[in-house]
């Protein structure tokens, strides 16, 4: 059984590897494909020049044209023009900056767009495959500290998804003539084109303003410092050894103030280009434009790092944001400060305060990994601590979880307990019920279970690791749906597997299995 389950481990790490070189192939050709595109596009622009060089005939107009656009791009004061129509540009007999920007498009900004996006895109693949990932060295605690409140992670989801609708709309109109027409052909590309400039065009200001909550809801503790000098020149801990960080390390806070500040300058560009009711001239949207592409593909590939290590990258990142909470060691490993200052402040640690008896206020959190139960006694605040005001419960007094996620440093069921506990499952076993004075396990180390969850599976019978995993999670369901219509939405189907490993002492197999369920669900 061990060897088939390294054998699948290492298919599945071979697997995912696989996968990564292939996103390195396709990045490398979408680099290059755009060269031989634009150079035939420019060929073929150059071949137009003239009436004369595509006939080989002499037209008495080309000498005429040309001579009235060179001497109106020289400005001669000699040549002038009017028009009865009032609108700006009119009298402008011949504008030649169209071709010119259309050629510095094509020829400049887009290639040098996509070698910027497929470059970061390989850097990252490549410290994917060379690096890994960066796992938290100490194992998960156990502990869980509130790090980010319910509106701070609206504020960021919000900006994010509108973030990536309008990157994934920028793309298609930047590229899409080049990578996507010789695949699709332009009828359906003028279709998506026109769709993804809609969206484009009213999403921009509504980013716009979530940009401005999200920077008077995460400024505090974004202001750079000493520290994070020390932390870029170690390379985050890189090299160099370890790199102290306080709430935000000097990485984060790089990048909220590229996402604020090249945001500001993307929106404000939009809008020029959105809404043509200041007097902008051609000149005007010309330059717009190329701002808003450059600080576009500049925020967007900021942000290919931002995501590459809150996801893939980093153990516990992403979770914190998904479900508020971090882990207690992956805090004292990559923002030490801050868990110091915690430390001090009695949040955490020898001076936290901790109850023995836990209460309904704590159960699972239905957006993440930990599912969280209503409680009138918890508070969150903006800077991400939550203060109880009362009553005893299994949180710290101002925000330290017990979840029952077990690290791989330590076992949290003692072996004597494990035995009373099995020899009180094997008596359960015989009479049919399970003994509520004897010992029990604590059915809170899987994942999906809280306190109150917890003590409604003992009423039922179900006091022990073993009795759960004997347990159909249909009956499971029957029992949560007895409780009451709060229970109806938990899952439990994983529930008697994740027993099983508790059970056996598995509890290394029980942290990987967890980290790959959300709130108890594959």
């Amino acid at each position: 059984m061990d060897a088939l389950k390294w054998s699948s481990n290492k298919i599945t790490s071979f697997n995912f590897n696989l996968s990564l070189l292939a996103c390195l192939l396709i990045t490398l050709f979408a680099i290059f494909s755009f060269s031989p595109a634009i150079a035939a596009e420019d060929k073929l622009g150059n071949s137009n020049n003239t009436v004369t060089q595509q006939l080989g005939v002499k037209s008495p107009a080309t000498d005429l044209w040309r001579a009235v656009r060179q001497r109106e791009f020289k400005g001669s004061a000699g040549l002038s023009s009017s028009s009865q129509v009032k609108s700006m540009g009119s009298t402008e007999f011949i504008n030649i900056k169209g071709q010119e920007w259309r050629n510095f498009r094509m020829g400049q900004l887009v290639p040098y767009a996509a070698y910027l996006l497929g470059g970061v895109l390989l850097v990252l693949a490549l410290f994917r495959l060379i690096r890994g990932k960066i796992k938290i060295k100490a194992g998960r605690s156990g502990k869980k500290i509130l790090r980010f409140s319910p509106f701070q992670r609206f504020v960021h989801w919000s900006t994010a998804i509108l973030f990536v609708i309008l990157g994934v709309t920028g793309l298609l109109l930047t590229f899409g003539k080049s990578g996507l027409i010789p695949i699709i052909g332009g009828k359906a590309f003028g279709a998506m084109a026109g769709v993804g400039k809609v969206i484009h065009d009213y999403l921009g200001p509504v980013f716009g303003i979530m940009l401005l909550i999200m920077l008077f809801t995460f400024i505090k503790g974004n202001f750079g410092n000493w520290t994070d000098v020390k932390w870029f020149f170690k390379g985050g801990g890189m090299f160099g050894g370890h790199a102290s960080a306080g709430r935000y390390n000097g990485g984060e806070k790089a990048w909220f103030w590229v996402a604020i500040l090249a945001g500001a300058v993307v929106v404000v560009s939009g809008i020029v280009l959105d809404f043509p009711y200041f007097n902008q001239t051609r000149d005007d949207l010309q330059l717009s434009h190329l701002v808003h592409a450059i600080g576009s593909v500049g925020i967007l590939a900021a942000s290919f790092g931002h995501i590459f290590m809150g996801t893939v990258a980093m153990e516990g990142a992403y979770e914190s944001m998904r479900t508020g909470y971090c882990d207690e060691n992956w805090a004292k490993e990559h923002h030490d400060l801050w868990y110091d200052d915690l430390q001090a402040q009695g949040v955490v640690g020898a001076g936290a305060s901790m109850s023995g008896s836990a209460v309904a206020g704590v159960g699972a959190v239905a957006a993440g990994a930990m599912l969280r139960e209503p409680s009138s006694n918890a508070s969150g605040s903006t800077d991400g601590s939550a203060h109880v005001s009362g009553g005893s419960s299994d949180i710290d007094k101002q925000g330290l979880m017990d979840t029952g996620v077990s690290s791989s440093k330590k076992t949290p069921v003692k072996t004597a307990d494990k035995k009373s506990a099995s020899s009180s499952s094997s008596q359960s076993k015989k009479t049919g019920s399970s003994s509520t004075s004897g010992e029990s396990d604590n059915l809170k180390k899987i994942e999906g279970i809280g306190p109150k969850i917890e003590e409604i599976l003992k009423g039922a019978g179900l006091s022990t690791f073993s009795q759960l995993s004997h347990s159909n999670p249909d009956d499971i369901k029957v029992i949560l749906n007895d409780a009451g219509p709060r229970y109806k939405m938990h899952n439990p189907k994983t529930w008697p597997q994740q027993a099983e490993l508790a059970d056996k002492g598995a509890w290394d197999e029980l942290s990987d299995l967890q980290d790959r369920l959300l709130g108890g669900r594959e």
